[in-house]
């Protein structure tokens, strides 16, 4: 099959509110206000579990299925980072969903990318 099928967004978000990202009831409103934000109807709850096995790894990694794929967000605690990726065969604006990740997080910095599937 030729041609584009969706929408792949990864970024990376750097120097972040420790205790927003630490908290999973932050990180579940997050993830419900980036839905909305970029009108991604939600598929059931988001599933979230808090590990690690090396301290820069430790933190919550997260999922929620949307109708047109899932977002995927990993949380390394000591090194304050976050690592989010938006797959969905319906189109968003990807600059604006980094701007919001970022802004919500209160990233000081962050890089990005943007594939077509």
């Amino acid at each position: 099959m030729k041609g584009d099928f969706g929408l792949s967004l990864h970024m990376n978000l750097f120097v972040c509110n420790h205790e927003k990202m630490c908290d999973i009831e932050q990180i579940r409103t997050w993830m419900i206000e980036l839905c909305d934000f970029i009108d991604m109807k939600r598929h059931g709850d988001m599933i979230a579990e808090r590990f690690g096995t090396e301290p820069h790894l430790y933190g919550y990694s997260v999922m929620q299925l949307i109708e047109t794929s899932c977002i995927t967000a990993h949380f390394s605690e000591q090194m304050d980072s976050c690592y989010i990726d938006v797959f969905s065969c319906k189109d968003f604006d990807d600059m604006e969903a980094v701007k919001f990740c970022a802004d919500y997080f209160e990233a000081k910095d962050y890089t990005y990318k943007t594939l077509f599937r």
